[in-house]
């Protein structure tokens, strides 16, 4: 592989396909003034490496980003910056087996292949992509996803999905939103996303990420002490029959009646409520549609949810 060419901002729009250039944001007229001082690392082949690292902060402060005129080919490709992060130009295609980014722009002119992973975290980042793209596994996190060619393969998350261009209309993909049929728990947030800066890190470190959840009796099981340490605590304060706190929308709901003791975590969206009798905690779940709650046993989503809720509310509480 040769040296790549530092090509000034002012210069760069010469190194790029009409076609791509048209959608680049970063040329656009509010940019020219912000980036004028900055530069483009260019390579003029194919460029084949085990890693590109997209993180802003690994580089001189100047570097705008990478335009490669010709294949990208990685193992990963990764930026855990959600905020910013070295912007990507492939004129031809991108092949990698994961692809974790978060607040970069990237245009790939050709087609693109993520063959195990390809997560993108928050709307500061986005993605287009001119020809195909292919990967089992799509996670949108509130990010940007634009292609114009053919979609094959599941999107999972929230706040925003994959969208097809085709005459001019964005049409969106359909989306799953249970993460946990992908994931273990240490990559998931009690709010239904991806513990985004957890996986990259653990993709960096050619750990398997895609490990299928097994059920542990022992460590899966909400104990009683960890609802009591929430339902007993100074917080929550006595209303009529309840004892309740609020924090950040979010309302804990506390109550004791003939030996059961309940909690209710209810956010504006859903509620879980947990409950202990004979000192073995039951959890329930209910969307703010619905009337009634519904039971769900250790090892389902629902419950792993839960679990994951409590915990965090429960280290949250040093900050109350």
């Amino acid at each position: 592989m040769s040296e790549p060419l530092k090509i000034p901002y002012a210069d760069a729009y010469k190194f790029i396909d009409k076609d791509l250039l048209n959608n680049c944001n970063v040329f656009a007229e509010h940019c020219k003034e912000h980036f004028k001082d900055n530069y483009f690392l260019y390579f003029d082949e194919n460029l084949i490496v085990d890693k590109l690292d997209l993180e802003a902060d690994n580089y001189d402060s100047d570097l705008i980003g990478y335009i490669i005129n010709g294949d990208l080919k990685a193992n990963k490709i990764l930026n855990s910056e959600t905020d910013y992060g070295v912007y990507l130009i492939v004129s031809g295609n991108i092949e990698t087996n994961f692809m974790a980014v978060g607040g970069q722009e990237i245009y790939v002119h050709g087609n693109l292949l993520v063959k195990e992973l390809f997560a993108g975290s928050y709307n500061h980042g986005f993605i287009l992509v001119n020809g195909n793209v292919d990967s089992p596994i799509i996670i949108i996190s509130d990010y940007g996803f634009i292609l114009k060619g053919e979609l094959n393969g599941t999107v999972y998350g929230w706040g925003e999905t994959v969208y097809q261009e085709k005459n001019g209309k964005k049409i969106p993909a359909p989306h799953e939103n249970e993460l946990e049929d992908i994931f273990i728990d240490k990559f998931l947030t009690p709010y239904d996303d991806i513990a985004f800066e957890v996986l990259v890190k653990a993709i960096d470190n050619n750990e398997d990420v895609l490990i299928k959840y097994s059920l542990n009796l022992e460590t899966d099981l909400i104990a009683s002490e960890s609802v009591k340490l929430i339902t007993q605590s100074d917080f929550l304060k006595q209303q009529g029959e309840k004892k309740t706190f609020s924090r950040h929308s979010v309302l804990f709901i506390a109550t004791f009646k003939n030996d059961i003791e309940e909690l209710t975590i209810q956010e504006s969206w859903h509620s879980y409520k947990y409950v202990i009798e004979n000192n073995t905690v039951k959890v329930f779940f209910k969307e703010k549609s619905n009337q009634n709650f519904k039971e769900y046993t250790i090892g389902s989503n629902k419950y792993r949810r839960a679990k994951r809720l409590l915990e965090y509310n429960i280290d949250s509480m040093k900050y109350w």
